[in-house]
């Protein structure tokens, strides 16, 4: 999977599909990391939210993977523009998540924006372990993800647009994964309780906030998935 191809197009392609919908989505709950110090950002794209977030947030480092070369160029030279204050504060991994080292109970706080839901079930198992093990104990979650309605003309309409997504980024991106599934009951399975969501584009997108807390066992409600 990789997303080279799509890099110098990717934003605007997303205005025009979604408008501001997917970054309301990822800045939704921004607020929750002003007070991190250690983030790992997994799947970042071109850099719009890790900009926002280093501004924001003034004191965090950020390790930040993604095995596009095209998308990291981006997000580079976009978060170069304020400075060496910036730069300093984030690491680039520019590999698979598969070669990426969890080092255990050391993050603070992790975001998957639009990055879980290019997986399969058994993937989505064996990543949301790793990433469990690497969060600490208070560890916070931001995810952004796409989302089926529970039922009606707005489940029907996800359905088509979603899979047309996952048909063109089959072929544009080498995306491996050809059908939605939600990853928010394997986060839940790692220790991480719900504490808000919010839905935009009639219900097609979702972003959530997710907060590890000893015992906090499942997740309950988190409605139709699938």
């Amino acid at each position: 999977m990789s997303f080279d191809r799509l890099a110098a197009v990717y934003s605007y392609m997303e205005y025009l599909v979604f408008g501001k919908d997917l970054e309301r989505c990822r800045f939704r709950y921004l607020d929750a990391l002003s007070d991190s110090r250690s983030i790992l950002i997994l799947g970042e794209g071109d850099g719009r939210f890790l900009n926002r977030l280093l501004r924001h947030n003034e004191h965090a480092r950020v390790d930040c993977v993604d095995n596009s070369p095209a998308m990291v160029r981006k997000a580079q030279a976009l978060i170069s523009t304020s400075g060496d204050a910036l730069n300093l504060r984030v690491k680039f991994h520019r590999i698979s998540i598969d070669k990426f080292n969890f080092e255990p109970n050391y993050y603070d706080a992790v975001v998957t924006h639009f990055f879980l839901d290019c997986f399969s079930g058994d993937q989505l198992s064996r990543l949301i372990s790793n990433i469990g093990t690497s969060a600490n104990d208070s560890c916070r979650w931001l995810v952004s993800d796409f989302h089926y309605p529970n039922s009606g003309f707005t489940r029907i309409r996800a359905k088509i647009w979603i899979w047309f997504l996952y048909a063109f980024f089959y072929y544009a991106a080498n995306l491996e994964n050809r059908i939605l599934v939600t990853a928010h009951p394997y986060i839940a399975q790692s220790g991480f309780q719900l504490m808000d969501r919010s839905h935009y584009s009639m219900g097609m997108l979702q972003s959530s906030l997710w907060q590890r807390l000893p015992d906090c066992g499942a997740v309950e409600d988190l409605g139709a998935q699938v």
